[in-house]
């Protein structure tokens, strides 16, 4: 049986070890210190203990053991402490903004969405293995009027208590020059899934990235104003949608 105090130190001692790396060095003498007090007292405590000895004590294993394990520490230590730190990527609601246009019997109506989230692992270097997705909740369309905010629940324009998201996923992403790129991706709504293609353009000040884009959609394509909403002489088809995510964690452009 192997003892908790033996397991624990095991456990321990890469995440413990790995802050006594110093100047690239594969294990300097503190280092070394540190593992070997480490390996020394879960033998102390438990001479069983499977890491380290055979069903008999030996002694010349024991040494063996002990600098392999040591040295596999050491290394690992470095290992661990030269992977890169990557800041997370998180979007800022309060600065960001969803926004629409779409025109009813050609007067130009405004509205927005005020609850979003954005999923984020962008990289402005290698845009092409990047990811950019984001979610919206239906229900918190806002065009100043709440009978049709009402309205617009319903099933035949967003049915946001069945089908509360839309959602987009990016498929590729294209560096276009000076911040400006170009995102392929699927949006859904309702169910309905269409391809569509973003231009975003990407500005930074401190620790923010900002990204603005717009495109338009065809409404009828995912059923919003459905039944006798469908005739765009009544409401426009084309809905231009414009974007402003404000983020956190993105590298330098």
């Amino acid at each position: 049986m192997i003892s908790t105090y033996a397991k624990d130190y095991f456990n321990l001692v890469i995440l413990s070890i790995a802050k006594y790396q110093v100047g690239g060095r594969i294990c300097d003498s503190n280092q070394k210190d540190a593992v070997d007090e480490v390996i020394l007292r879960a033998a102390q405590d438990d001479k069983n203990c499977c890491y380290f000895f055979d069903a008999h004590w030996n002694g010349a294993l024991f040494l063996q053991r002990f600098f392999m394990i040591r040295s596999f520490l050491c290394v690992f230590a470095i290992a661990l402490t030269s992977l890169p730190t990557v800041a997370q990527q998180k979007l800022i609601l309060t600065q960001s903004e969803i926004i629409f246009v779409s025109k009813q019997m050609g007067v130009p109506v405004d509205g927005k969405f005020k609850k979003f989230d954005a999923q984020m692992n962008f990289d402005p270097k290698k845009p092409e293995s990047s990811k950019i997705g984001f979610t919206v909740d239906l229900a918190s369309v806002d065009i100043g009027n709440s009978d049709t905010e009402k309205e617009l629940t319903k099933p035949g324009w967003f049915n946001s208590l069945k089908v509360p998201q839309a959602s987009f996923d990016s498929t590729s992403i294209k560096a276009l020059g000076g911040g400006k790129f170009e995102v392929t991706g699927k949006l859904s709504i309702k169910g309905n899934t269409r391809d569509v293609t973003v231009p975003i353009a990407l500005t930074q000040s401190g620790g923010t990235t900002t990204a603005r884009g717009e495109f338009t959609l065809k409404r009828i394509e995912f059923k919003i104003g459905d039944g006798e909403w469908n005739d765009p002489s009544l409401v426009a088809n084309e809905v231009i949608v414009k974007v402003k995510l404000a983020l956190t964690g993105i590298a330098a452009l």
